[in-house]
């Protein structure tokens, strides 16, 4: 498996990151995560969330970058990551839409 996600990441240039709606410190903290590596790859990244952040986790770094899906042109985005979300319906409607 973690063969195929280094593929993706080495094909592909531009990545949005989403996790579930009402979204808890763990998921915004594995999405920022995820979004950071790949920044440091030279990949151009976009953390989507249909939340904002909570006030008690805007210190977390690249937090105040979290947009939400109607600031994202989809059919610019090579491939997504999905974080902390056991059920790909959980991200909610319109990001499914976007997915």
């Amino acid at each position: 498996m973690e063969h195929k996600i280094a593929e993706v990441i080495k094909d592909n240039d531009t990545f949005a990151i989403t996790a579930h709606l009402g979204p808890e410190a763990d998921a915004i903290g594995a999405q920022l995560g995820m979004k950071l590596i790949l920044d440091s790859y030279g990949k151009t990244t976009y953390a989507v969330l249909n939340d904002f952040v909570p006030n008690n986790l805007k210190f977390l770094p690249a937090a105040d970058s979290i947009i939400t899906p109607d600031q994202l042109k989809a059919d610019e985005i090579d491939a997504w990551f999905v974080v902390d979300c056991g059920q790909l319906n959980r991200v909610g409607d319109s990001l499914m839409r976007m997915i």
